[in-house]
């Protein structure tokens, strides 16, 4: 945990707090409970017009997670990460979504409360790797049920927008942000849905940086090549 966020602005034992309940069985479901409960009420929020101020409070249970899991990541794998080209075109795309989603559905506190959760799963794998998996699972979780909910209300037309205001016309092209939502959804979509099968083929793998491996097979039959050149040159007879 020392070079995790949390540690960094708020102390060792802070971190190790936060560190425990993701270890801790108990208070790991007790996070996948909340997280899930506030995501129901979220993407009921979405998909329908008029909900009571008290279904739209009970969907801010899905901030938390999003929270812990950014607070929880290396920065040095975080600073590797936006490094390359991906990360940054991945964090666009769901800024995008989120900008959109806020102004065609009208729900800013419920983008705000589910956003740091898409934000931590393109970068998860800066998630020490002990405990990546099962944060990895629900954080992908999250932006699948978001991604699918926001798509089946637009398209069934379950959400009233003015269509006015999210028109921008430019000499004769227009752009409309649903088209932008629902286009950066998909390509957060495609994204989520390999990650999950690098995921579930490598579970120790990263998703988003290459690493150099090597493969003992070659290295034994390096090493066994060079026992015999030694051998070779010690004596001719081998020859």
């Amino acid at each position: 945990m020392v070079d995790s966020y949390a540690n960094i602005f708020f102390g060792a034992k802070f971190a190790k707090c936060l560190w425990f309940t993701i270890q801790h069985p108990a208070l790991f479901a007790l996070h996948v409970i909340l997280t899930l409960s506030g995501l129901g009420f979220a993407t009921h929020d979405i998909v329908t017009q008029d909900n009571p101020l008290w279904m739209t409070l009970c969907a801010t249970a899905v901030f938390p997670w999003g929270i812990v899991c950014i607070l929880l990541l290396k920065t040095q794998l975080v600073k590797m990460l936006l490094g390359t080209f991906t990360v940054w075109f991945l964090l666009s795309q769901a800024t995008m979504m989120c900008i959109s989603v806020a102004y065609v559905a009208e729900r800013p506190i419920i983008v705000s409360t589910v956003f740091p959760s898409i934000l931590c799963s393109v970068l998860v794998d800066a998630f020490p790797q002990q405990l990546r998996r099962r944060v990895t699972l629900l954080t992908y979780f999250v932006m699948i049920t978001w991604i699918v909910s926001f798509a089946v209300a637009l398209l069934g037309n379950f959400v009233e927008t003015d269509d006015d205001l999210l028109t921008m016309k430019i000499n004769k092209m227009e752009f409309s942000g649903k088209a932008v939502a629902l286009a950066s959804g998909a390509n957060l979509l495609v994204f989520v849905l390999h990650s999950l099968y690098i995921l579930f083929r490598h579970p120790m793998a990263l998703t988003m940086l290459n690493s150099n491996l090597k493969s003992l097979r070659f290295d034994k039959f390096s090493l066994e090549t060079d026992e015999k050149w030694k051998k070779i040159n010690q004596d001719l007879s081998v020859v």
